[in-house]
């Protein structure tokens, strides 16, 4: 029984809870956070904007006011016993707040001193948050000097490094790498003094606050259990050897002995290797041309994301343009409080760009799914966050490979980019996870130089990649060019864009089974983002079980089987788009051999049989 005094704390804390998580995410996710995508975008459009930078400055220091009122729900909160807590869960003041209240209870939870978190969150703006505003600021205003296929020398921002490192020409290729790691290497001291004070904070304030393991975090942030992290990451490197071989094919098509890291995202000359004729220069689309495309792909699927993405299009959502001292790389941010979205990419009419637009509108449709839940809904982990966009890169390549003008050398370039895009989330994303943990592992013994970094970095591509990569040919300084790696926000930033693949090929290949009939179900599941963990998104939106590793090793097996099978030659690239196209399992790759996979039980309509 409780005393009254103890009786008068509790219900003190309990409606405080209340009306602190009711101002946190109305108040705060409707204002706060629509200025703050505004202040983000315009920053990203020009690094030097000192209009821009000064309110994003202004925004940063409104945001750590906020932190503080946020500090008083975590406290009141774990001021709470377990049945506390369930009542407050419970109470109908809270309906649909349940998942996150749980996660507030764990941030509670791991979480210090009222006092210690608002000092935090005070030294946040000139500390933790102020080496990432470095990196940007310095990744913004970096250039390099590329040579093109003419021999011409040129300055080039940094932010066209991407699309240089997808030239048919391999001078060209090889030169964007050599002259932009000179770039990083001459700013080195300043990157690698981000990279290091950037753990360094991350990894006291974990400390303080709890955490027994630097993975603790990030698995929470993402929503996915450890222990779910660890298979699908002991999975993926299970079966590495099978997108390696893929990179050994492409390195023989395009006549070297082995790939270098400039060669990843190398288009293959087809045309060469066939001995047929080829078109007088690479295709490339005007922006209206990659708009069109899109909004068919969508329709071909579904009309209403067809109807959403000419709608964002035509109100002029994306900033596009080629400007010098624009951010590198593209992403999308959305406003709760206009009910809108935008999108931030450079387009410079390659099919790399295309499918970047595509991915972009796919999270702007993801949130546009999520009109009419409560705020704090909107707020999915990274993990779940890639499911849309990365099934809308799906739809344009299937959409693509269906038209009847697209000859045989068009369809060969397209199933190599979906090929090269399964090479990069399963090698390369992977390889960046492991130098991330390691770094991670070793940091509180060490300030790592910026040559330790580049050891490091070539060590794990390595172990990675194998004998599929040019050992004199690697990237070095990719740990300075990764910009993932400075994010402050969200700890361990690349491994859940594993998870976001994994997932939303699952999800795709339920979708072209299932037609018409999948749309509730997809809907549905992108609605569940905001409001259950990954496992129970799975659980309930498809039905599929991820505590186990049947699941994400299916899903493994079969992309694993059909690179194979189409590497060595054994099956027609026509046999994988009429697979495709027909929804037809039997008509793809076999499935990689189960090692070490174990037989618990069978279940027959209703009926189970254990083993």
């Amino acid at each position: 029984m409780l005393s009254s005094n103890s009786n008068s704390n509790f219900h003190a804390n309990y409606y405080a809870s209340i009306l602190l998580f009711r101002f946190l995410h109305f108040a705060f996710l409707f204002s706060i956070s629509s200025i703050n995508s505004s202040a983000v975008f315009f920053i990203s459009e020009d690094i030097a904007d000192e209009v821009s930078a000064q309110a994003q400055s202004q925004l940063e220091e409104l945001g750590a006011r906020f932190r503080q009122i946020e500090v008083r729900l975590l406290a009141s909160l774990r001021q709470l016993n377990e049945e506390q807590f369930k009542q407050l869960c419970s109470d109908p003041k809270m309906a649909g707040a349940k998942y996150q209240l749980e996660r507030l209870r764990h941030s509670a939870l791991h979480s210090m001193e009222a006092e210690l978190e608002n000092l935090a969150a005070e030294l946040d703006l000139t500390g933790f948050k102020a080496w990432e505003n470095l990196y940007e600021n310095i990744a913004g205003s970096l250039n390099f000097e590329i040579i093109d296929s003419k021999g011409q020398k040129r300055q080039a921002p940094m932010s066209l490094k991407v699309s240089l490192m997808e030239d048919p020409d391999r001078q060209v290729r090889t030169s964007t790498l050599a002259e932009s790691n000179k770039a990083w290497k001459d700013v080195s001291h300043s990157v690698s003094a981000a990279l290091n004070n950037i753990a360094g904070c991350r990894l006291k304030l974990q400390a303080r606050r709890g955490y027994k393991h630097f993975l603790e975090e990030a698995s929470f942030d993402s929503g996915l259990q450890r222990s779910t992290l660890e298979k699908m990451i002991d999975t993926v490197l299970k079966h590495a050897e099978l997108p390696r071989r893929y990179l050994r094919l492409k390195a023989k098509l395009l006549g070297l002995e082995r790939l270098g890291f400039q060669d990843l995202g190398a288009p293959v000359d087809f045309a060469a290797y066939l001995h047929e004729a080829k078109p007088t220069e690479s295709k490339t689309y005007t922006w209206q041309e990659a708009g069109e495309l899109i909004v068919k792909a969508f329709n071909r699927f579904d009309p209403a994301f067809g109807k959403f993405a000419r709608e964002a299009l035509d109100k002029h959502w994306v900033e596009s343009e080629v400007r010098e001292g624009k951010r590198p790389g593209g992403f999308c941010t959305s406003s709760i409080l206009l009910g809108q979205s935008r999108i931030f990419m450079t387009f410079q009419g390659n099919l790399g760009d295309v499918f970047t637009l595509a991915h972009e509108l796919g999270h702007a449709y993801h949130e546009h799914l999520m009109d009419g839940l409560r705020p704090c809904a909107h707020n999915y982990p990274m993990t779940l966050a890639e499911t849309a966009s990365t099934f809308a890169e799906a739809l344009l390549s299937d959409y693509l490979l269906a038209q009847p003008g697209l000859n045989r050398l068009e369809k060969l370039s397209m199933y190599q980019r979906r090929l090269d895009d399964a090479a990069s989330y399963l090698l390369n994303i992977v390889m960046r996870y492991l130098f991330e943990r390691s770094f991670y592992e070793k940091r509180p013994q060490k300030l790592f130089s910026a040559a330790e970094l580049c050891q490091l970095m070539e060590e794990t591509q390595k172990q990675v990649y194998g004998d599929a990569l040019n050992e004199k040919e690697l990237d070095p300084w990719f740990w300075a060019s990764k910009g993932h790696f400075y994010i402050t926000e969200i700890s361990f930033y690349n491994f859940p864009y594993i998870f976001g693949y994994l997932f939303s090929m699952g999800i795709y290949a339920q979708a072209l089974k299932q037609g018409s009939a999948f749309l509730p179900t997809f809907a549905k599941l992108l609605r569940l983002t905001g409001s259950a963990s990954c496992e129970d998104t799975a659980r309930l939106g498809l039905g599929a079980d991820l505590t186990g590793s049947g699941f994400l090793y299916n899903m493994v097996r079969i992309i694993a089987g059909t690179l194979i099978e189409v590497g060595l030659g054994r099956r027609e690239i026509s046999m994988v788009e009429e697979a495709i196209t027909k929804a037809d399992r039997a008509l793809a790759g076999p499935t990689a051999p189960p090692e070490g996979l174990t037989l618990i039980k069978i279940d027959y309509k209703g009926d189970t049989y254990e083993i």
